[in-house]
């Protein structure tokens, strides 16, 4: 019981830090890739992410954008 109250405190807090920062990283990339000169729904996304969906708006979503947005989360931008 060398643990203090606020040190348990203090651990859960940074957990739950860290899932709402991991939860907002993952919604702004998906938005990142719905976002271009051609608007993709989210829906769409998601379904292009899977393999299903419309030919061209799969090729847009794995070919171009998801590559961009990978590229600037490993880069720090």
């Amino acid at each position: 019981m060398t643990e203090t109250l606020a040190a348990v405190r203090g651990a859960r807090g940074a957990w739950l830090a860290a899932s709402i920062g991991v939860v907002m990283l993952v919604i702004i990339a998906l938005v990142a890739v719905a976002v271009g000169a051609v608007s993709v729904p989210l829906r769409e996304v998601l379904s292009a992410l899977t393999g299903s969906g419309d030919a061209s708006i799969v090729a847009i979503v794995r070919d171009l954008r998801l590559p961009r947005v990978l590229l600037a989360g490993c880069v720090g931008a």
